[in-house]
């Protein structure tokens, strides 16, 4: 249970200062009136330490005096903090964000501000990674649009157009991004072994698979296992690199083939001319 949870007034806080002043050479006197209305005005503004079940602050002290690691981090936070002399409202620290361990001494965030930033951080990380997952499909999807088809370079006959998806800028990206690492997701395989690639190579590699000079269109099959099929048929990195052996046979298959198309021509005008 976070700290914050505890409810009504509990003076834990100020119980403990006082008690560690009494034990100081004057004791409790050794406090000044505006010092101790001091401590009870900053424990009264402060949410975290407003509750009434002092009972239960007290079972957390104890157990984190036997163990510190039996308690919650954020206890473990605040009774440190409190024992090295922070009053109530310096010493409480919201619970660690989802990409951080147990908190340290020296270390912690201080106040509302800095805890907004660490959220604003990881919010953008997932929207950013989001964002590359949404390009990835783009490029299944409309890369095709762009495929280099036009052997003769006929400019009336090639496909000017860029499909805003396939621009990094339509999902809040820009060229200051590129260098950035991001985790691949399941759908694709261009990273072959990898899981991680930067965006700029994210990108070559997607164009290499479908901007090339071979069109691919297939996400309109409604199988997956035949769309996954096709995918790794392009997408997977060197898949388009030939062996030496493969150019040969496919040398033979072509010779053969126009050979098989000059042999037909020659019958059909023999035909003609009989």
């Amino acid at each position: 249970m976070y700290p914050a949870l505890v409810r009504g007034r509990t003076v834990w806080g100020l119980s403990r200062l006082v008690t560690s002043a009494r034990g100081q050479k004057g004791g409790l006197a050794s406090l000044s009136q505006q010092q101790q209305r001091g401590f009870s005005t900053d424990l009264k503004a402060d949410s975290f330490v407003s509750g009434s079940s002092s009972i239960y602050v007290e079972d957390m002290y104890q157990q984190w005096q036997k163990d510190p690691n039996s308690v919650h981090p954020s206890w473990d936070s605040y009774f440190s903090s409190v024992s090295k002399g922070l009053k109530p409202s310096q010493a409480y620290q919201s619970p660690p964000s989802i990409s951080g361990g147990r908190p340290q001494f020296g270390q912690r965030q201080e106040g509302v501000g800095a805890q907004a930033a660490v959220t604003g951080n990881v919010e953008k990380i997932i929207r950013d990674h989001l964002s590359v997952q949404a390009i990835i499909r783009a490029y299944q999807v409309r890369g095709h649009h762009i495929a280099d088809l036009d052997p003769l370079l006929l400019e009336s006959m090639r496909y000017e157009f860029v499909p805003p998806e396939l621009m990094i800028n339509s999902y809040n990206l820009s060229e200051a991004d590129l260098d950035r690492v991001f985790t691949l997701p399941d759908t694709t395989y261009i990273g072959g072994g990898q899981k991680e690639l930067p965006l700029r190579e994210i990108i070559q590699r997607l164009k290499t698979a479908y901007c090339g000079v071979i069109g691919v269109e297939y996400m309109f099959i409604n199988n997956k296992d035949q769309q996954d099929w096709i995918r790794k048929q392009f997408e997977a990195p060197g898949v388009t690199q030939l062996t030496a052996e493969n150019k040969k046979t496919l040398l033979k298959r072509l010779i053969r083939s126009a050979g098989w198309v000059l042999d037909s021509q020659t019958r059909d005008q023999t035909v003609t001319e009989k």
